[in-house]
């Protein structure tokens, strides 16, 4: 069954896809949205459906001391 790129909206085939947290990416769309690195299953975070490397997780998370308010939505 095909699905689509949360993402880009397109078609992510078997072979191109990446799932994480029960959403479905093409494995060149999952990247960190402040550093554009490639992400993997096991190296995101996410919130809020915005996704993360874990260092700018952090280093968000370091500026305000909580996750409510330094995240902005994008």
């Amino acid at each position: 069954q095909n699905q689509t790129c949360k993402l880009c909206g397109k078609v992510a085939y078997f072979m191109e896809r990446l799932e994480a947290d029960g959403k479905c990416y093409h494995k060149t769309c999952f990247r960190c949205t402040e550093c554009k690195k490639t992400l993997s299953a096991g190296n995101f975070a996410g919130l809020r459906g915005v996704l993360y490397c874990k260092p700018h997780f952090k280093q968000l998370f370091k500026l305000r001391g909580n996750y409510d308010d330094s995240f902005q939505q994008k």
